[in-house]
């Protein structure tokens, strides 16, 4: 996870948070994991249970739904809609378009601030709403 920090600073969803520390902190808060694909790998089957948020870091991941195709680039989300409290599934198939990196957050901690309440963990919260709502 240390070698990508440098890289997420730079992204919409982590705008404000400063510094690699406090991202490396609210990294493992929400179990930030970054996983790597090649073009064409499955990265979620169409009604497989969904319980990572996840982001492009680097390359292009793909959704089909039926004739819909959704090409996903660099920093944007993979749109798949949460529900509070809910596991939920995948709207369609997502596979890597090319080689890819994602990084997976687990939704429910994502959502859940700890008792820490770090000033960070909102800046992100904050930046995942804005960024949903475009």
């Amino acid at each position: 996870m240390e070698k990508y920090l440098d890289l997420l600073l730079a992204m919409p969803l982590f705008q404000g948070i400063g510094n690699k520390k406090d991202l490396a902190w609210v990294m493992k808060c929400v179990d930030g994991n970054v996983k790597e694909y090649r073009a064409g790998e499955v990265i979620f089957e169409k009604g497989e249970d969904v319980y990572f948020e996840g982001m492009i870091v680097s390359g292009i991941a793909q959704m089909e739904d039926g004739d819909k195709v959704v090409n996903i680039d660099t920093s944007k989300l993979i749109p798949i809609p949460y529900e509070s409290g809910k596991s939920v599934q995948s709207p369609g198939r997502v596979t890597a378009k090319t080689d890819c990196r994602i990084l997976f957050m687990r939704w429910i901690r994502l959502m859940k601030i700890c008792n820490f309440e770090c000033a960070f963990h909102k800046q992100l919260l904050k930046n995942l709403e804005n960024l949903k709502s475009i």
